[in-house]
């Protein structure tokens, strides 16, 4: 019991102020899209900061935000009495709800706009996860106990979190899809949870080891849980997952005195270092291999770092003056980073950071690492390649054939195909879109589509 609570404090939270912090192998494709490197061409760019309000209250505190620039979190009602789960998108909060109590909070959102998190039941009685999506909050349930915490989803609709055993008197990591709630498992330990899922169904998370004397990364697929290591120490923790399998959060380093932030990928875990400091930790990982998180610096500080191209960089660097104690808390695949705290203004909550250059490479390379993570790939018979459209959004396509490109109409620029067995899309295109605008209508149409 105690390792379950102690570890919930370190990661993701459920009720900030009330209750609970959160804390076989696929098919090759046929051929690779032949991309440069994506960590060759990473550069920084300085962001714009959008206060994205409150429902009413003083405070509000972001979770998520996904491709359509849709993102999700908590913010304080009137009177600051309660929290309740909103959806922030072109520049309206809109409150989710609760399951029939006074608080909730949303954690996740995919690309179709599904959202999920945690809410209350009438008379706060129980704390459960909720799949909210055209306006009706559903009550996912629990393993058994009286409490839940959904914190991720993909766009399969696929849902992962934790909830309470029977008797509550420790929690494992589940999945949820179509109405059932499946218990993950452990690493041998009483109690696991899982904070990320992606397209491809790979879990991360965090799990006990054999005696409960500590809890490991975990990444679960096909129904077995591996246990990810550590950076020498004696725990871990996996915070977030992309499409490529690439994984983040943090390791103890030897001793357990410090630890750090930590990429796994390919089966070898990397230390990503901190911003001077002795401690760090990354939160979320995009398309791009493009990671957020926190860090200590040489003066004992905790900044938001931004990390590519085997560089930390210190995020406060990038953002206008003024803006502190900012906690990120979720990266998209186009490099929109949200998070909390004071604005240039002094104002507190949450805040949506963009990037001013329209030739930022993070968001070109986030195209090309989204459509080739999907798989744009007709086989054997057809080449595939990079084609930039405006200045910034490319789009992978596919050349049809000459006889079919002879009779194609001109407004014929996308079509999709159904995913192959190995859950991937392809697609081809007659002819390069006019502009910035229909290459993110189509990435967004992949992933609205994915389980199409």
């Amino acid at each position: 019991m105690f390792l379950t609570h102690a570890l919930r404090s370190l990661t993701r939270s459920t009720f900030r102020r009330k209750l609970l912090r959160r804390p076989s192998a696929r098919r090759p494709l046929a051929r690779r899209p032949q991309v440069e490197s994506l960590e060759d061409r990473c550069l920084l760019s300085s962001y714009t900061v959008t206060d994205l309000g409150t429902l009413g209250g003083s405070a509000s505190f972001t979770n998520g935000i996904n491709n359509r620039g849709q993102v999700v979190g908590d913010a304080n009602t009137p009177g600051d009495a309660q929290d309740h789960a909103f959806l922030w998108q072109n520049g309206t909060m809109t409150d989710l709800g609760t399951l029939g109590g006074t608080v909730s909070q949303a954690m996740g959102i995919n690309n179709r706009g599904q959202v999920v998190g945690d809410a209350t039941t009438p008379g706060d009685a129980q704390e459960h996860a909720f799949l909210w999506q055209n306006g009706t909050m559903t009550d996912l349930g629990t393993l058994g106990g009286t409490f839940s915490v959904a914190n991720s989803i993909n766009n399969r609709g696929q849902v992962v979190g934790f909830a309470g055993l029977p008797g509550d008197a420790t929690n494992d990591a589940f999945l949820w899809q179509d109405g059932t709630m499946t218990d993950l498992g452990t690493l041998g330990g009483t109690s696991s949870a899982a904070n990320s899922i992606n397209n491809r169904g790979q879990v991360v998370g965090y799990a006990a080891i054999p005696g409960d004397t500590t809890a490991h990364a975990f990444l679960w697929q096909h129904g077995t849980m591996t246990d990810l290591g550590t950076l020498g120490g004696t725990f871990s923790v996996a915070n977030s997952i992309n499409n490529r399998g690439q994984v983040v959060g943090f390791a103890g380093l030897p001793g357990d005195n410090v630890s750090h932030a930590s990429l796994w990928q390919h089966g070898t875990v990397t230390d990503l270092g901190t911003l001077g400091g002795s401690s760090s930790n990354a939160v979320a990982i995009n398309a791009s291999g493009t990671v957020i998180g926190e860090s200590t610096t040489t003066g004992d500080a905790n900044d938001p770092f931004i990390y590519s191209k085997g560089t930390m960089t210190d995020l406060y660097t990038l953002l206008p003056a003024g803006v502190t104690n900012l906690t990120v808390t979720g990266i998209n695949d186009r490099g929109q980073i949200v998070g909390y705290g004071n604005d240039s203004n002094g104002y507190f909550g949450a805040m949506l950071l963009t990037a001013n250059d329209a030739k930022n490479v993070q968001t070109d390379d986030a195209s090309r690492a989204i459509i080739a993570t999907l798989g744009a790939s007709q086989g054997d018979s057809q080449q595939t390649q990079i084609a930039t459209l405006g200045q910034s959004q490319v789009l992978v396509v596919s050349p049809l054939s000459p006889a079919k490109a002879t009779t194609a109409s001109p407004q014929d620029t996308v079509n999709f195909r159904t995913p192959r067995n190995d859950g991937l899309h392809h697609f081809v295109a007659s002819q390069r879109a006019a502009g910035a605008a229909a290459a993110w209508e189509a990435i967004d149409r992949v992933f609205a589509d994915f389980d199409s």
